[in-house]
């Protein structure tokens, strides 16, 4: 009994580590999981005599109880991550777009003006074709010129910085101190949208702030000379009115 139940606790850290590095959806691991069960009882039944009935006493009750219960808990959390990032992450349709009522392109003289706390310098990416600024710390804010107050939709081109190759990092975004939405993000650079009430607008300047899951610097991995703690890589953010047709194109 107790080898099975160690067998059992090494499966749920294989099937959550799956997960956890993106390896698979939570539908591949369910779905994995069936077969492995229904193929493991067979094939037991098979070669595995049994000679005699092992007791259930309270101990080993429990400990089967919290196994289940950190199995089903891991699902439920990498679940709601996935429907998360699926809700909110777009693939722009090129040549389809409305134009934007704002744009803030990060990386370039005129959005540093705007930068209030918590991020770096400047960046070249790509041949210096994309210009990037890494936000700093675990929270950081800007502001942005909005000319009405009215109801928009926010669209975000931004990379994580994953040095475990995870998807676990999370934007919550507040405008002018309300809430809007949280986002979890997909390894590598996407972009997300969200609908902002217009009871978070005001007309002309609006203070965004962003807050992250977590912050690394590259420095504490070994990785490089870098001490700055890294949590998201920024490239643009487009506000749209809502009333127009959105500018995406197919959601993944």
């Amino acid at each position: 009994m107790i080898t099975n139940g160690r067998f059992w606790v090494i499966t749920e850290v294989t099937a959550v580590s799956r997960l956890y590095f993106r390896a698979h959806f939570t539908w591949d691991v369910v779905g994995g999981a069936g077969i492995g069960l229904l193929t493991g009882v067979l094939v037991a039944r098979k070669l595995i005599t049994r000679t005699s009935s092992v007791g259930c006493g309270p101990v080993r009750f429990v400990g089967w109880l919290g196994a289940a219960a950190f199995g089903i808990a891991g699902l439920i959390f990498f679940y709601s991550c996935e429907t998360n990032i699926r809700i909110h992450r777009v693939v722009p349709a090129t040549g389809q777009g409305i134009p934007a009522t704002s744009t803030f392109d990060f990386g370039t003289a005129q959005a540093r003006n705007f930068l209030q706390y918590g991020w770096s310098g400047d960046e070249q990416w790509l041949d210096r074709k994309q210009s990037v600024v890494w936000a700093s710390g675990l929270a950081s804010a800007l502001t942005m010129e909005l000319p009405a107050v009215q109801d928009y939709r926010f669209r975000l081109h931004v990379f994580p910085y994953s040095p475990n190759r995870t998807a676990c990092q999370r934007i919550e975004v507040r405008l002018n101190n309300i809430l809007v939405s949280k986002i979890f993000l997909e390894r590598g650079w996407h972009s997300y949208e969200f609908n902002v009430s217009s009871n978070a607008i005001r007309a002309g300047k609006n203070d965004v702030q962003f807050f992250y899951d977590y912050a690394e610097s590259p420095k504490s991995r070994e990785r490089s000379s870098d001490e700055r703690a890294l949590s998201v890589a920024f490239d643009k953010l487009e506000v749209f009115p809502v009333h127009q047709p959105s500018a995406a194109g197919s959601r993944q």
